[in-house]
């Protein structure tokens, strides 16, 4: 992808973890900012404005870590205008939408083209994936649209193995994340993703 290319947005309004574990600024714009706008006065360039430069040529827009913010996670209709404005800015774009389904993930999710959905492999996950599944396929969205990804965040001999849990949750992964302990925690020291750790590893 070419710079600027590719946005990644994590709406966890007062719940926000994507600066921290990036090094972004403390006073880099946050998703909040613009929830707290009407609707119709958030323009593209506003949501230009907030979106932090990285590493590899990606802009980010995390969100706040604030209690007081927790009740804009029901703006929906501000969620649903900056995706909008997400789509005019970049061809590409990564939604962090955290866990479970509520009303604006209802409306978000019938807005994009891929879903990962990502499994750990442990019993009570994959039951919860299940019903997840079973979720997004009531509200219409095809089974070509969801890709699930197995993440092994424990030694191999503590987690389910990846035939386990594909069984589990009834549907074949496209991928699998192995563990590896002492490079995620390289990752979490150097405020780096894990993919920018060791290239050639099997993660």
């Amino acid at each position: 992808y070419r710079q600027g290319d590719v946005i990644v947005v994590e709406f966890a309004a007062g719940r926000g973890a994507l600066a921290l574990y990036l090094g972004l600024p403390g006073d880099a714009p946050r998703l909040e900012a613009l929830l707290k706008k009407p609707a119709p006065e958030i323009r593209t360039r506003d949501v230009e404005a907030a979106l932090s430069q990285y590493e590899l040529g990606l802009k980010i827009l995390p969100s706040a870590r604030d209690m007081e913010d927790l009740g804009l996670r029901q703006a929906v209709t501000q969620f649903e205008t900056i995706v909008g404005h997400i789509q005019r800015i970049a061809p590409h774009a990564v939604l962090d939408l955290g866990a479970g389904i509520d009303a604006v993930k209802r409306k978000v999710l019938q807005q994009v083209d891929r879903m990962i959905v990502v499994v750990e492999s442990t019993p009570h996950v994959v039951v919860h994936t299940r019903q997840l599944l079973a979720d997004l396929s009531s509200m219409g969205i095809p089974a070509n649209r969801v890709m699930p990804v197995m993440m092994n965040s424990q030694r191999l001999e503590l987690s389910l193995s990846a035939q386990k849990v594909q069984d589990g949750i009834g549907r074949k992964m496209v991928g699998v994340i192995a563990p590896a302990p002492e490079i995620a925690f390289q990752s979490i020291m150097r405020q780096k993703p894990l993919m920018l750790q060791e290239n050639d590893s099997i993660t």
